[in-house]
Formats: C-alpha cells, sequence, structure tokens
C-alpha cells in the first residue's frame, strides 16, 4: 500500500529552558502545625500537613483518597471524618462532584498568618517514610525534628511533648523507643539527636508497594485475625470431642 506524503506529522522544535533539579520540598510552620492538635486532634493535623505535601508532588486528578487510605494505615470513613474536622475549622475545603469516569474531590487549603518560622521538609518523607510507621510516631518524629531545626532540641521534655502533642508519658517513650529502632531519633547526653531517613531499602520499596496494592495493612489484618479465630475454634472442638 502507497505511504501516503500529506499525511506526513510537521512537528515544530523550538528551544526549552533546563528541566529544573533537587528535591520537592513542602514549607511547614510547625508552631502553626502542632498547635492545631488541640483543635483538630493528632490524625486530622497529619492528614492537613500531608495534603499540603502531596500537593506539591501531585498533578491533577494523579492520587486518590485510597491512597490517603494506605499512606496514612487509615479506613477510608476516617480519613473523610479528617478531612471533616479541617474542614469545621476553616483550615481546607472540600467538596465531592462529578467527573468524566468518578467522583472528583475537590480542595482548597486556605492561607494562615505565619506563627513562627517555616522550615522545608521533603515530600518524599510522607511517601515513602510515614506509610512504614504509625501516624502517631511520624507525628513525634516531626515534632522532635522541628525542635531540632530550631534550635531548641535541647529544651525539649518529656513533659513538653506530652503537653503539645496530647499524649501520655508511656505513650511518648514508646514512640520514641521505636523511632530510636528506626534510627530515626538518637538519645545522646540526656538530648534527643534526630537523623534523616535513610534511602527507601529494596525492602521497604516492596512493603510500600504491597501496602499500595492492599496486599498489606488493614484487610491483611482482619484476614490473619479471622484465620486465627477459625483456627483456634476448630482446635477447641477438636480437643473436646
Amino acid at each position: 500500500m502507497p505511504h501516503n506524503p500529506d499525511a506526513t506529522r510537521i512537528y515544530f522544535l523550538a528551544p526549552r529552558s533546563a528541566a529544573a533539579e533537587g528535591i520537592v520540598m513542602v514549607s511547614v510552620d510547625f508552631t502553626h502545625l502542632f498547635s492545631l492538635i488541640p483543635r483538630v486532634g493528632r490524625n486530622a493535623t497529619l492528614l492537613y500537613v500531608t495534603l499540603r505535601a502531596l500537593r506539591q508532588t501531585a498533578g491533577m486528578g494523579s492520587f486518590k483518597v485510597d491512597d490517603l487510605v494506605w499512606m496514612l494505615r487509615a479506613r477510608p470513613w476516617r480519613i473523610w471524618w479528617w478531612m471533616h474536622r479541617l474542614s469545621l475549622h476553616r483550615l481546607l475545603f472540600y467538596r465531592l462532584t462529578n467527573g468524566y469516569f468518578t467522583d472528583v474531590l475537590l480542595f482548597q487549603i486556605t492561607a494562615r498568618a505565619p506563627l513562627g518560622r517555616e522550615h522545608a521538609v521533603p515530600t518524599h518523607w510522607f511517601e515513602q517514610v510515614l506509610p512504614l510507621h504509625a501516624r502517631t510516631r511520624f507525628l513525634v518524629y516531626l515534632y522532635v525534628r522541628s525542635h531540632e531545626w530550631g534550635g531548641t532540641v535541647a529544651t525539649l521534655s518529656e513533659r513538653r511533648m506530652t503537653r503539645d502533642l496530647r499524649m501520655h508519658p508511656l505513650h511518648v517513650r514508646w514512640h520514641l523507643w521505636q523511632l530510636h529502632r528506626a534510627g530515626l531519633v538518637v538519645r545522646a547526653r540526656g538530648e534527643h539527636i534526630v537523623r534523616d531517613p535513610a534511602p527507601a531499602s529494596l525492602v521497604a520499596h516492596a512493603e510500600l508497594r504491597l501496602r499500595e496494592l492492599h496486599v498489606l495493612g488493614w484487610p491483611v489484618f482482619r484476614l490473619t485475625v479471622a484465620i486465627i479465630l477459625a483456627a483456634a475454634c476448630l482446635l477447641v472442638l477438636v480437643l473436646h470431642r
């Protein structure tokens, strides 16, 4: 079949500026962030900063509520409830509307006057570090990190953490111990030394992918509990025969 020369496409090339390089950051006013905990709670506070971080990296319609589910290790109804609490305090506004193929959630995050110095936080922490830890544990890490960046880590005490984070002292100690095991917070000479999260290993990347596919997480936990209960009931029936 002869080739039609009239169907040949024409492309006009134009000079382009060099591609931007660097790590994507989100500016976080930690004074404002942790002042939200008494008003909306720890979980909604973490959702607020996570949404601001994802807004820096995600394009239009490139992430779903389901992504927040596996990143925050929470059920969908809890995500919606936390968003509602944030909207009640006018921290964001959202509206669910119809899209071409699925429902679309429209977000607006309100501007606020800075209460303290803003710090640049890498956005990939929320995509690669947060899903590997409990929500409160990651919030504790940000809290300790904020004092290090502010130069006041030496004044950080357990009493102050329990007051600002609205947590029991034993709860604070548990999460600090877990952060110590993960190599993120080290205590030396009575002070907390905070380290940057190490680059994700192959195992960590695999776990993140499995959580994104919901192979790990709440569905698997419920299935495991159901199997254990069924096995226990079967064992009881066998022993009582």
